[in-house]
């Protein structure tokens, strides 16, 4: 009999035929991408029908922005300000260069936000539990709170800056100690700076967690990941960082430090 068992699951590996638990966690795979994307499409739909028949702008602040935007040239004056990083005026400003006018571009960068907020929570739940269902539940109760929903459709800063330090918090649960994953973290931070100074915050909280796992296992190695995650920082921060230490004197340039 054994022998007969032995000869089945040869013939299957000759036949190729599928081994169930790869099959099942294909599955598994597939169900997460398409469960994942029918979410991201059903807040981009309730965001866009929403924004469809609005015609004034709910962001007060979004007129100086709107404002920066037209007002940016090559001299690198223009791209410091102390209250908002130039992350939104440049995208709005691409917006301008397509043909699409301030208050959409502004609305669509915000659900654009909102999407990578929901993955970010989505990824950060996967790595947490390992289970495609509870990432796809995680995702789909952050669809419905209050904050995404409104925030989403928000022109201004608040949803983008957010879904990028969600989605960087997300991508660093995959392994804190893997300098690409690190570097690709810092980065997502760096991007998140660009559009609202408070990524400070998650940039420096990052900072003390990889700072204190690598003493936690107390290997040299891992000290590597401090510096790798501050120079992801750096380069997403770029367009920001350049000109402030150029006009101002100083990298990290602005008027924000009780807020932060």
């Amino acid at each position: 009999m054994d022998e007969t068992l032995l000869t089945n699951m040869q013939c299957n590996a000759a036949c190729g035929n599928p081994n169930p638990r790869k099959w099942l966690k294909g599955m598994k795979q597939v169900a997460w991408a398409v469960g994942s994307l029918a979410l991201a499409a059903a807040l981009i739909t309730v965001e866009v029908s929403r924004c469809r028949g609005q015609i004034t702008v709910s962001n007060i602040d979004f007129f100086g922005m709107s404002a920066r935007a037209k007002l940016l040239s090559g001299t690198l004056s223009t791209w410091v300000d102390g209250f908002y990083p130039i992350g939104i005026p440049l995208l709005l400003r691409m917006g301008l260069a397509l043909g699409l006018d301030v208050v959409r571009t502004g609305q669509i960068v915000s659900v654009f936000g909102g999407v990578l907020c929901i993955y970010g929570g989505a990824l950060l739940a996967w790595h947490l539990t390992r289970s495609h269902a509870m990432a796809l539940l995680t995702m789909a109760y952050l669809f419905t709170t209050g904050n995404i929903l409104f925030f989403a459709s928000f022109e201004g800063t608040d949803m983008l800056a957010a879904g990028l330090q969600v989605l960087a918090l997300g991508i660093l649960a995959g392994n804190p100690r893997h300098k690409r994953v690190v570097l690709l973290a810092g980065f997502v931070n760096g991007l998140g700076y660009l559009v609202r100074y408070t990524a400070m915050v998650t940039f420096v909280v990052c900072l003390v967690y990889l700072l204190t796992m690598a003493l936690y296992h107390r290997e040299r190695r891992d000290l590597w990941t401090v510096p790798i995650y501050g120079l992801g920082f750096l380069l997403g921060a770029l367009p920001q960082v350049v000109p402030s230490l150029l006009v101002k004197g100083t990298p990290f340039y602005q008027t924000q430090a009780y807020h932060i």
